[in-house]
C-alpha cells in the first residue's frame, strides 16, 4: 500500500475486503471487476466515495489494470484538491444531475459524435431499454429512420451551425409501447466552433396530441352545427324543406323520391340563373359573386305559385328503384340481420 493511500484511507486497509474498507456500496465495485480485468486486460475505473461520514464533495477514483506480469494493479487517485478548487461548479453539476432524475421529460447527454453518454430515468422509460444498453449507442439508432436530418458527426456539425434543432412529432416504438414525443436538440459549442457535446430532450406529447385531436373534432362538429343553424335561420320556406325531407324518409320510394327532388332542384337553379341573366343589363352580365348572392335571395324568397307547383311534382314523383345500381337501396330493402 502506497503512503498516499495510507494517508487517505488509513492503515487499516490491509487484510480487509474491499467491500469493508474501500467502498461504500457493493455496487460501486461490482465484485471489484478484478476477475474481468485479469481475464480481458481491459482497464476499469470508477469513482468511489470517501469513507468520511458527514463530508460532502470529496471523492476518489479507482483505476484497476493488469500489469505485463499478469498481476492486478489498483491505483486510487484522490480528487480532493480538484474538488476543493472547483467546488461550486461540481456542486451545481450534482444538483443538476439529481434534478434530471425527477423531471418528466427524457434527457439524453451526447458526446461530440452523438453517442449516448448518460440518460435520465424518463428517457430510459420512453426508449424502453436499460441505461447500460443506451450508453454508447448513436442517437440515430434510437429514433425512427429518416427522423433526423443527419447522423453522427454530421449531425453534430449541423447542431453547431444552427445552435439547436426541434422536431415536433417523433413516434417511438419500444417494448414499453408507443409514444409520440417532441424532440429538441441543443449543442454545447467547443472553442473551435464544433459541437463538444449535445443534449437531446424527449417530451412525451401523446396525451396532449390525443386531447388536441379530440378538441379539433369537437370544434368541427360545432362548426357544422353553426352552418346548419345559419342556413335554417335564413330559410323562409322551412316548413316546405321539412316536408320534402320527411317525404323522402317515409315514402316507400324514398330514395328515388330524394333523387328526383335533387334533379328538379338543380333544374330550378338553372331556371333562376337564366331569369337573372335575362333581367340583368346586357353589358357585362352579372359578376359571379353577385350572382351567387342573388341566387340565394331568390332561393330563399317567399314561395310563389311556381314553388308550390314544384313541391307538388316532388310529392307526386314516382321513380322505380334500381336496386342493382343502388347499394344503399339494396341494404335498406334487404331483411334485417343480427
Amino acid at each position: 500500500m502506497s503512503p498516499g493511500l495510507e494517508r487517505s484511507r488509513g492503515g487499516d486497509l490491509v487484510g480487509h475486503d474491499c467491500h469493508e474498507s474501500l467502498f461504500r456500496r457493493d455496487s460501486d465495485c461490482i465484485d471489484c471487476r478484478r476477475q474481468e480485468v485479469l481475464a480481458t486486460g481491459k482497464t476499469h475505473q470508477c469513482w468511489i466515495p470517501e469513507r468520511r461520514p458527514g463530508r460532502f464533495g470529496r471523492r476518489q477514483m479507482l483505476v484497476q489494470m493488469r500489469t505485463p506480469s499478469g498481476q492486478l494493479l489498483e491505483v486510487v487517485i484522490d480528487a480532493g484538491p480538484a474538488e476543493s478548487l472547483f467546488s461550486d461548479e461540481i456542486f451545481r453539476e450534482r444538483v443538476l444531475a439529481e434534478g434530471l432524475r425527477h423531471v418528466s421529460a427524457g434527457v439524453l447527454l451526447l458526446d461530440a459524435a452523438m453517442h449516448v453518454v448518460n440518460a435520465n430515468p424518463a428517457a430510459v422509460r420512453l426508449l424502453g431499454e436499460g441505461l447500460e444498453q443506451l450508453r454508447g449507442r448513436v442517437l440515430g439508432e434510437l429514433l425512427p429512420e429518416g427522423c433526423l436530418p443527419a447522423r453522427g458527426e454530421q449531425l453534430a456539425t449541423l447542431l453547431a451551425t444552427q445552435g439547436g434543432l426541434e422536431i415536433d412529432e417523433v413516434r417511438i416504438e419500444s417494448s414499453a409501447g408507443s409514444a409520440l414525443v417532441r424532440l429538441s436538440l441543443a449543442a454545447v459549442p467547443a472553442p473551435g466552433g464544433a459541437a463538444e457535446a449535445a443534449v437531446a430532450i424527449l417530451t412525451d406529447i401523446t396525451r396532449e396530441r390525443r386531447v388536441s385531436l379530440a378538441l379539433q373534432r369537437k370544434l368541427g362538429e360545432i362548426s357544422i352545427l353553426r352552418e346548419i343553424d345559419h342556413v335554417l335561420s335564413r330559410t323562409a320556406r322551412l316548413d316546405q324543406v321539412l316536408r320534402v325531407i320527411l317525404a323522402a324518409v317515409v315514402h316507400p320510394r324514398g330514395l328515388a323520391l330524394a333523387r328526383g327532388a335533387l334533379f328538379l332542384c338543380e333544374g330550378e337553379r338553372e331556371v333562376l340563373r337564366g331569369r337573372l341573366l335575362r333581367t340583368s343589363p346586357a353589358s357585362g352580365g352579372v359578376a359571379e359573386g353577385h350572382l351567387g348572392r342573388q341566387l340565394e335571395d331568390l332561393a330563399f324568397a317567399e314561395p310563389t305559385e311556381e314553388d308550390r307547383r314544384m313541391e307538388r311534382e316532388i310529392r307526386d314523383l314516382a321513380v322505380p328503384l334500381d336496386t342493382s345500381a343502388d347499394v344503399l337501396s339494396s341494404a335498406l330493402r334487404s331483411p334485417a340481420t343480427t
